[in-house]
């Protein structure tokens, strides 16, 4: 077996991590915030997920853009799916006879209307013959 030269081994399409672009943040930033998570805080959190595990995955052969888009959704999906088993978790132990609050809060009304934005946005995006 003949050892590789340099030139023959692949380059990976992310830099390391010390030298991220503001570009593939932005890029991240925006499919997070498509997804629906919200508020800015958890946004932020995710973002860093992404850019670790993109990082880890620099062996890739994927395109960037594609290995960011696939992470991104795996963690944001992951993060959704802990944020509702965490809900429940706290649903099931209040106690018996405990009612929904019937006012909402200023957090739920911010983000059905962030949700509404990115349901807009990307009816906006699809070409007119498609949307009906």
């Amino acid at each position: 077996m003949m050892a590789r030269s340099k030139q023959d081994i692949p380059r990976s399409p992310l830099p390391p991590l010390s030298e991220v672009t503001s570009r593939h943040v932005a890029y991240v930033r925006a499919l997070v915030a498509r997804l629906g998570v919200s508020p800015a805080h958890e946004r932020d959190d995710l973002v860093q997920d992404v850019l670790v595990q993109a990082h880890r995955s620099r062996g890739s052969v994927l395109e960037p853009r594609a290995l960011l888009f696939g992470i991104t959704r795996h963690v944001v999906f992951r993060w959704i799916s802990k944020r509702e088993h965490d809900r429940g978790v706290i649903r099931s132990r209040a106690p018996d006879g405990a009612e929904e609050p019937t006012q909402r809060s200023a957090e739920d009304d911010w983000q059905e209307a962030e949700r509404r934005a990115v349901v807009r946005a990307a009816i906006g995006e699809i070409p007119p013959p498609f949307r009906d």
